[in-house]
């Protein structure tokens, strides 16, 4: 268009920045300045225009801290809690509390627990209120919002003194894909997400609803699965696709909402795969300091590790160490058949010939990096002899004179209370 003098609508650069920016072949720049609150708008704007959602990207990632192993949460509110705190902040003598909800829901007067501080906090009781519309709105019309003032007040009694804004909806469409259009260097063992801008009818959706094909000759179906969500849909592929390979996604069958509008029909869109090597992408423990003698070693891969090809020979400690390996997915666990030994520097070698399920194998070994377990804790014992007390630590002897027993059953009230002499 731009080159034969055309028009580009808002929608269409929106549209083109948004696949630049999932396909990480660009950053959109917004100018403003937080101290003068200048240019926040447009910035929560291009968030919502330009970057995926996270019911539109794989389920995130993360250590148990319980068990210690890697465990997957899809942005799902039946899910199990999973949040991050990533601001606290002092307001008029209240104490705000910052969360990115990754899963899950957070229910008034709830206890949840703090991986930091190791127990159970309760969710104090705020309102939060949502206005649900009993009917679908309109496409394409601009709707307008507002919020009378002296209608809500918060715990303190300081009134909300109403605002107002618009909105416009748009036509029911394809809103972005998963790897993006024209987008090269996907992981051979991708799924296909196709995200569409309004909730899904689902007696619309069949097998045939996504399909993917090796684009050149011989020009090949690719079999897999069809899932979905609220607005999104999932093709999951039998096997692992092809390296460096161009690859079509069709849809060809119009997909209806909610409301009954259709999407448009033959959407088609492409990507590239690229040369993976299978190798380590997380290791625990990560501290130098401090390791716990019964932990565990947990080493992750950046995909699903082919179990046929692990051994216990594939993890070696040094100094050496018997133990077991067992594999979950793309995690890699050694269980010590012994604690660890104390105040112990560790070096964790994971063993070349590991593959993955898309048939990439590790070429060389991974090394990690030194740690050491914490010092044995001392013991301390109190013993009396012949009229004379001894106090015994794990590195001294203390002879004490001639005691009474009422002086030794205070030097034992000491230790128990402080666990010092």
């Amino acid at each position: 268009k731009y080159l034969a003098a055309e028009d580009i609508s808002v929608e269409e650069l929106r549209r083109a920045i948004r696949e630049v920016t999932v396909g990480l072949k660009g950053v959109p720049v917004i100018c403003g300045a937080a101290l003068r609150n200048k240019g926040i708008q447009p910035l929560l704007d291009a968030i919502v225009h330009y970057l995926p959602s996270p019911v539109d990207i794989p389920a995130v990632a993360g250590h148990s801290p319980l068990t210690g192993r890697s465990e997957t949460r899809p942005a799902d509110p039946k899910a199990p809690l999973a949040a991050l705190a990533f601001k606290v902040m002092m307001d008029e003598g209240r104490k705000l509390t910052f969360l990115r909800i990754y899963a899950g829901r957070i229910q008034v007067n709830e206890d949840l627990y703090n991986v930091i501080k190791k127990k159970k906090e309760k969710i104090p009781k705020y309102r939060i209120d949502t206005y649900v519309s009993e009917d679908y709105l309109e496409n394409d019309t601009t709707y307008a919002v507002e919020m009378a003032s002296g209608c809500v007040y918060d715990l303190l009694g300081h009134m909300f003194y109403g605002t107002s804004w618009e909105f416009t909806t748009g036509s029911f469409r394809i809103d972005w894909l998963l790897p993006a259009k024209g987008s090269s260097g996907a992981h051979p063992t991708t799924d296909i997400y196709v995200h569409f801008n309004g909730p899904l009818d689902e007696t619309s959706i069949t097998q045939d609803t996504v399909t993917v094909e090796r684009y050149y000759p011989p020009r090949t179906a690719v079999t897999g699965t069809i899932t979905h969500d609220i607005e999104s849909i999932t093709f999951t592929p039998d096997q692992p696709l092809q390296s460096n390979t161009e690859y079509r996604i069709k849809c060809p069958v119009a997909i209806k909402n909610t409301s009954g509008d259709c999407s448009s029909t033959h959407y088609t869109s492409y990507f590239t795969t690229g040369s993976w090597d299978f190798d380590v992408t997380d290791f625990l423990p990560s501290s130098e300091y401090g390791v716990a003698v019964d932990t565990s070693v947990v080493v992750t891969f950046n995909e699903e590790i082919d179990a046929t090809s692990v051994t216990n020979a594939s993890v070696v400690l040094d100094p050496a160490v018997a133990g077991t390996v067992s594999v979950d997915g793309a995690v890699l666990t050694f269980v010590p058949d012994d604690p660890l030994a104390y105040y112990t520097s560790y070096i964790v070698t994971v063993k070349s010939g590991i593959a993955g399920v898309s048939g990439k194998v590790m070429v060389s070994d991974y090394v990690s990096n030194t740690f050491r377990t914490i010092s044995q804790p001392s013991t301390k014992t109190l013993s009396k002899a012949t009229g004379a007390a001894t106090l015994k630590t794990a590195s001294n002897r203390l002879k004490i004179g001639q005691l009474k027993d009422s002086h030794l059953q205070n030097i034992r009230q000491v230790i128990d209370n402080s666990g010092q002499f």
